[in-house]
């Protein structure tokens, strides 16, 4: 059993999700979606497999600390969860980036279903008068397949 398997099984224990707080592993992780949004294609199949296999393994984790308000308090403070909002409204090509634009816009409605805190949405209500267009509009756009405000800066979320 994959290391990634333990943490996502044993994610029920609050204990656990203190410790990977205080590691900071949920922003490491919404940095890393993030990032995966700029790989270069790959026509090799071998590698292809293995961007999957890790795509399969990360989603699930990430997707099961989601549900947690302490992680989404984590993300508030360090300024990660912007990320998560610009990762899923990123226009990019359907195909090998896609599905790392379509994993962070299912975080988000993880933490918005099980994990939204009056301070996570003060945070979201903040950043989206900031950055002067809203985010949850420009994903709800996109979902729908129509074209929206444009996201926010990819500068504004590199720390």
């Amino acid at each position: 059993m994959s290391l990634i398997s333990k943490l996502t099984l044993s994610s029920g224990l609050p204990k656990v999700f203190e410790t990977l707080c205080n590691s900071q592993l949920p922003g490491t992780l919404a940095k890393i979606f993030y990032l995966f949004l700029d790989l270069p294609p790959s026509a090799d199949p071998q590698q292809l497999e293995q961007r999957r296999r890790l795509y399969d393994s990360l989603v699930m984790l990430f997707n099961s600390m989601c549900s947690k308000e302490i992680v989404a308090e984590e993300l508030i403070q360090r300024d990660d969860l912007v990320l998560l909002f610009v990762s899923a409204s990123t226009a990019c090509p359907e195909g090998e980036h896609s599905i790392w634009r379509d994993a962070n816009f299912t975080f988000l409605c993880s933490l918005v279903g099980k994990a939204l805190s009056p301070a996570v949405v003060k945070y979201i209500h903040c950043r989206s008068t900031l950055a002067g267009s809203h985010p949850l509009q420009r994903i709800s756009l996109l979902s729908q397949g129509l074209p929206g405000p444009l996201p926010l800066q990819h500068t504004e979320a590199i720390h």
